[in-house]
């Protein structure tokens, strides 16, 4: 599959959003909602923070949604890279 990455500042996040994209932040903390709900947007963005910071409050409040990956008992999270990946594949494969 295909994926058009960018990066962009909440300025550019914004005018993204305004253009009629959905972003959601990957976010592991309780109160997120399972990945799963991606399957129905076809124009959207995920935010990926860093791994000791998450994703920044001025960009989070962009976003119309926090997502989380269930994870088997005992395991704590995953770093960034590794998150970004299961959520890129798990939207585009649920789009097949």
């Amino acid at each position: 599959f295909f994926l058009e990455l960018r990066t962009a500042d909440a300025r550019g996040l914004a005018a993204w959003k305004e253009g009629g994209a959905r972003l959601f932040a990957a976010d592991a903390k309780e109160g997120s909602t399972d990945f799963s709900v991606l399957r129905d947007v076809q124009n959207g963005g995920l935010v990926i923070g860093s791994e000791a910071h998450g994703v920044p409050k001025e960009i989070a409040t962009l976003c119309e949604g926090r997502l989380k990956i269930p994870l088997a008992e005992g395991c704590e999270s995953l770093n960034a890279a590794a998150a970004a990946a299961v959520l890129m594949f798990g939207w585009k494969a649920a789009a097949v």
